[in-house]
């Protein structure tokens, strides 16, 4: 799965993620900060292309930054608190469940990645795929 970022100038990033991440992103208040719509684009100066995106406003920019940071928030206490006890045996292997010390570095750095992607103002649509 990816979310992708588009610029004014036909620039693009792809942020990719996995599919229970973009699961739970779909399951939560990320999903109903604002409804995507379809927009024409320049891409890297191919010719224009139909997207089903969020045009990131300032309004709508800022509360997917607010609910980025309240995750990074959130999953970071609950990281700290799996590291203060990860001196119990086979902890660092259990990847597999949601609450892993794997899974919530991995969602950590991915919330942090699309905060970053909208935090740069050069961003002005954001599509998740």
């Amino acid at each position: 799965m990816e979310v992708l970022f588009y610029a004014k100038d036909g620039n693009q990033l792809v942020l990719e993620v996995s599919d229970s991440f973009y699961k739970w992103l779909a399951l939560s208040e990320f999903s109903k900060i604002q409804t995507s719509k379809v927009y024409k684009v320049d891409i890297e100066g191919d010719e224009t292309e139909e997207i089903e995106a969020v045009e990131l406003t300032e309004q709508n920019r800022n509360s997917y930054i607010s609910f980025f940071q309240k995750c990074i928030l959130s999953e970071s206490y609950d990281l700290v608190i799996k590291m203060e006890s990860s001196s119990k045996p086979g902890l660092l292997k259990a990847s597999s469940f949601e609450g892993s010390l794997e899974n919530l570095q991995y969602r950590i750095k991915k919330f942090y990645e699309l905060l970053r992607c909208l935090e740069d103002r050069v961003w002005v649509y954001m599509e998740y795929v």
